[in-house]
């Protein structure tokens, strides 16, 4: 397993890596073991980049630094809600990622919302005035590279339909039945900030519990998007 973390939820600030700043992996018995991150999808710390980058981060250390190197990318947007949310800033997303283990790779997931205030032939429930939501999609986020996957778990979803159509064109349907072990000690079906106020919210939302069970069965999938 890769455990690793790059991207995560209280990750604000950029990363520069690999450099030659040696990284501490784990301790062991004749003493610490260090490596390199050997990711792929950072933005090349080299030539232009580097003036471009300490003007849009406004940090004049990016190029007095000694410790880039020749292979050194800068690693950027690491906090995995920000991140979704630059994507798809149609969808609302749950405030409480989990993390999921696949393949000898470490993953975050997070849910994806449709949301109205005004649906036709829908009564409202709750204080917010919203009157339709629903759990459509799931994004699949490597927590050592980046990389960020939407899936849509609901492809009848209107809302998802209208605010998404070139999207959904791009998409294509998969057998995603790979299942996933959590490495969470909650409950897979304790209720999300979205899925506690979906409950309360309409009638209309149909579909099952966005924890209710592992892995990502009959999805379709959308946007493999890396930023």
């Amino acid at each position: 397993t890769q455990p690793a973390i790059y991207f995560g939820e209280g990750t604000s600030n950029y990363a520069l890596a690999p450099s030659a700043q040696k990284e501490f992996d784990y301790p062991s018995g004749s003493g610490d073991v260090y490596t390199h991150y050997s990711g792929t999808h950072g933005v090349p710390l080299s030539g232009a980049n580097r003036l471009l980058y300490a003007a849009y981060m406004q940090d004049l250390n990016l190029l007095i630094t000694t410790q880039v190197n020749d292979k050194t990318q800068i690693l950027y947007r690491r906090n995995i809600v920000d991140r979704v949310n630059d994507i798809a800033p149609f969808l609302t997303f749950d405030s409480d990622p989990y993390v999921v283990v696949a393949d000898g790779k470490v993953y975050w997931i997070i849910d994806g919302y449709t949301n109205a205030t005004s649906y036709p032939y829908s009564q409202s429930e709750s204080s917010a005035g919203v009157n339709y939501i629903r759990n459509s999609v799931k994004v699949v986020i490597d927590v050592y590279e980046g990389t960020a996957n939407f899936y849509v778990a609901d492809p009848s979803d209107p809302l998802l339909k209208s605010r998404s159509t070139r999207c959904l064109r791009r998409c294509r349907r998969t057998s995603a039945t790979r299942r996933t072990s959590s490495t969470s000690s909650q409950p897979s079906t304790r209720p999300t900030t979205c899925a506690t106020r979906r409950s309360s919210t309409t009638r209309r939302t149909s579909g099952p519990s966005p924890r209710s069970r592992p892995g990502l069965a009959r999805a379709t999938r959308c946007l493999p998007i890396t930023c």
